[in-house]
């Protein structure tokens, strides 16, 4: 098992990866300077990717992190390969000095959002909403 930074190279593994655990249908990864791409890999083959938005909130002047897309292969599910690639992104934003982190999981996510209290996050009291413009 292997962690590693995301590579262009890496594009459609990971994209064929987030539309089957997210039943989506994205088409292209888009790259900006304050996102980090991690994939996990076994034998070369990508079974796990998530990524990590780096941000700052203007008012407190705390600099936080956005984990999105956190997706392991189904048939890698349940052997702590998600825990393993959150931990990394942990890691990853101790060494970046970020002050908090912050994650969404849908409801039915159940064994993931168990994973995510295990680790230390909490839910908070919190609605996420969404208006389409484009």
């Amino acid at each position: 098992m292997k962690i590693r930074e995301y590579v262009d190279n890496d594009e459609l593994d990971v994209i064929n990866l987030i539309n089957k655990c997210f039943d989506k249908r994205y088409d292209s990864i888009s790259k900006a300077d304050n996102i980090d791409g991690l994939v996990l890999e076994i034998d070369n083959k990508v079974i796990g990717y998530m990524n990590i938005t780096y941000n700052i909130d203007i008012i407190s002047n705390k600099k936080y992190a956005l984990f999105n897309y956190i997706c392991i292969d189904e048939e890698y599910a349940g052997r702590g390969f998600g825990k393993d690639l959150v931990n990394y992104g942990i890691n990853k934003c101790i060494e970046k000095n970020i002050n908090y982190i912050r994650l969404t999981s849908k409801n039915k996510r159940i064994k993931a959002i168990n994973m995510y209290e295990k680790l230390g996050f909490i839910k908070i009291d919190t609605n996420v909403f969404e208006r389409v413009i484009v």
